[in-house]
């Protein structure tokens, strides 16, 4: 069977990341192709010493790895990280709290060929989500954003994409890696240039159903200033698409 890696980036992880090494460990227990890379991305509380626990009496201990970073890069420096750490033919990553069921995980293991990107799609009309009637009142209001973020990602970068920030996706190594050095994004804008690098490069972007637990809010402050980024990052992105920074060069040697 291919190998798969999972990547895990975390950072200030230590209220939940307990729970979530008790459910990934059990969910590889039976998944001997199934590979765990979780990536520290220089937490301020004990998610490091916590996860580093927890790997050393692991029954499966030698299919965890822990990476540290030593500076804050933001999630998609961490995940780069991790897609350049790891070794297996396909790559996931996921986010630390597991708002994904990981079912998903082999939904998407069995559907994906070489060439293809696969990507959480929680608009999609066969997507469920599982919300605590206590999130009903933030609901629309981040639905409503993301509905402009994501058209606006349609218009810019690629034609069709509903759901640019979801925290799932999985792909070949031999795919992505060379693409790295192309990105220059490290932190929430990295899922949107990850899409626009596949795109320009022939790499088939494949909207995946998923089944996704809202269980969580970030405040409204938190919640404004993410979307400011965001926008900021897709126009940067969209002026890199148009000057040609993500066009892979072929070599001939």
């Amino acid at each position: 069977m291919k190998q798969l890696t999972l990547l895990i980036p975390c950072y200030n992880s230590a209220a939940f990341i307990e729970k979530s090494f008790s459910t990934l460990e059990k969910f590889i227990e039976t998944r001997p192709y199934i590979s765990l890379v979780f990536i520290d991305d220089s937490s301020k509380d004990e998610t490091l010493s916590i996860l580093s626990d927890l790997q050393k009496k692991s029954a499966v201990s030698d299919r965890i790895k822990i990476l540290k970073n030593e500076v804050n890069l933001g999630k998609g420096g961490a995940i780069k990280r991790g897609i350049l750490a790891a070794e297996s033919e396909l790559i996931a990553f996921t986010d630390p709290d597991l708002a994904y069921d990981l079912k998903n995980i082999d939904t998407f293991y069995e559907s994906i060929v070489p060439s293809q990107l696969l990507v959480a799609n929680r608009v999609h009309p066969e997507s469920l989500y599982l919300i605590s009637p206590a999130f009903f009142r933030y609901i629309h209001t981040r639905h409503l954003s993301s509905r402009i973020l994501n058209k606006l990602v349609s218009i810019f970068l690629i034609k069709g994409i509903e759901d640019c920030q979801a925290g799932l996706k999985m792909f070949y190594a031999e795919d992505i890696k060379p693409l790295l050095s192309l990105s220059c994004k490290n932190r929430f804008g990295f899922d949107m240039e990850l899409l626009c690098m596949a795109k320009i490069n022939g790499i088939q972007i494949v909207q995946m159903p998923v089944l996704f637990y809202y269980t969580h809010e970030t405040s409204t402050v938190s919640f404004l200033s993410d979307s400011l980024k965001l926008f900021a990052d897709l126009f940067h992105i969209s002026f890199r698409k148009v000057i040609g920074k993500y066009k892979r060069q072929k070599s001939y040697l």
